[in-house]
């Protein structure tokens, strides 16, 4: 993640935390949309994690629906497109397990879709198989 990315989701992260939504949410938008923005997923998970949070995980999953049409290259948008799916509850676990797995045969290792396995597991019951899944996610990329 180059620096302006790596500050700007400091930053929202910090406003996140002093309950400044609005402004994280902003900012948030501003990386999705940035040239460096666009492949970061942990931006996209931030931003479905605060979506969920405002009841807002419709509109980012509609924003993501619009953004791969049409498009030759969707990675890493199909992956954005799992995490929100998997965070906003619009799938349900088992299915987000086969999805990641998909992707994950799709384009190999990837700390996001190991993390949206792991997470998937944990809500399951899971914790020794999500606890593999996370520290996979972590061996990849410990951001």
């Amino acid at each position: 993640m180059d620096k302006f990315c790596k500050d700007t989701l400091e930053q929202a992260n910090k406003l996140i935390f002093v309950r400044h939504y609005g402004k994280a949410e902003d900012l948030l938008t501003q990386l999705r949309h940035s040239e460096s923005g666009k492949a970061e997923l942990l931006i996209y998970l931030r931003a479905a994690e605060l979506a969920v949070k405002l009841g807002r995980i419709d509109q980012l999953h509609k924003h993501l629906l619009h953004d791969l049409q049409g498009r030759k290259e969707i990675y890493p948008l199909d992956v954005a497109l799992a995490l929100v799916e998997q965070q906003g509850e619009l799938v349900a676990p088992p299915e987000s397990v086969t999805r990641f797995q998909d992707l994950l045969r799709q384009y190999g290792p990837n700390a996001a879709c190991y993390y949206g396995i792991g997470f998937a597991l944990e809500h399951q019951g899971n914790y020794e198989r999500a606890l593999y899944n996370y520290q996979q996610a972590i061996a990849i990329d410990q951001d």
